[in-house]
């Protein structure tokens, strides 16, 4: 068995002492990762935010239901199909149910069928 020496001991105190200061440049260096992205989440949310606002102005009012640009027409034109659709079959029903005149409802449907055809037509039709 040998006896340590004096700069066996220096030794191990350095050693201890590089392992610190790694430890501490480690920890250093996460904790300056970790806020680097924070920041830039914080920037890409703020950028969201402000493009998000941006195209709600753009958009309008009836923008934000019917979309922009190029799919607007197309969007209105299903939203009238729809609405036709389910107008002239409650209007039937209840035409149905209270007087049961079949020529009325015939002539309701003989009225909007066409406008929807026409409607797909221009939904689905080419440019």
């Amino acid at each position: 068995m040998t006896i340590p020496t004096t700069s066996s001991f220096n030794s191990i105190n350095g050693l201890q002492g590089n392992i610190q200061f790694k430890k501490l440049q480690y920890t250093h260096e996460r904790t300056l990762n970790q806020q680097n992205n924070a920041h830039e989440l914080e920037m890409q949310q703020k950028q969201f935010e402000h493009e998000d606002k941006q195209k709600a102005q753009d958009l309008g009012t009836l923008g934000r239901y019917f979309g922009g640009g190029e799919h607007s027409s197309r969007n209105i034109t299903a939203v009238i199909c729809l609405v036709l659709i389910v107008g002239a079959a409650l209007v039937s029903g209840v035409i149905y149910w209270q007087t049961q005149d079949k020529s009325l409802i015939a002539s309701i449907w003989n009225k909007v069928i066409p406008l929807i055809a026409l409607s797909l037509g221009y939904i689905f039709g080419k440019k």
